[in-house]
């Protein structure tokens, strides 16, 4: 498979996985929270190994991963009453707004390129 097969591939299916987390946590059903969240995680990380390796590139995909952290973090928080996992998912929206702010840092032209490509949610085809 070549990489933008494999890229796309990682893509849908970590969306995907982190969708059914989402819905777990609508629910408020935890078990199946962690059974989602882990290949979410996973597939999202895997991303990483598909992209070209510009700054832009790195700083999106890093946003993009600390969005799904944070987002994990928070529902685990909040089904699990843990404050801890609030702080912790925080840390990652702090984390992930600092590397949008810096993806430009290499030129903006890259970082606009790298948001449409990367942060596919912001696509619509």
């Amino acid at each position: 498979m070549e990489q933008d097969k494999k890229l796309a591939f990682c893509e849908m299916w970590g969306s995907l996985f982190w969708f059914l987390a989402d819905a777990c946590w609508l629910f408020e059903w935890k078990i199946p929270l962690l059974v989602f969240a882990l290949p979410a995680i996973a597939l999202n990380l895997f991303v990483f190994r598909f992209i070209q390796k510009t700054w832009a590139n790195i700083c999106v995909t890093a946003s993009m991963n600390a969005w799904v952290f944070m987002n994990i973090l928070w529902a685990w928080g909040d089904l699990d009453a843990s404050p801890q996992f609030i702080v912790w998912a925080k840390a990652f929206c702090v984390f992930g707004l600092l590397c949008l702010l810096f993806s430009p840092a290499k030129g903006y032209a890259d970082a606009g390129n790298a948001l449409g490509r990367y942060f596919r949610r912001f696509r619509i085809r």
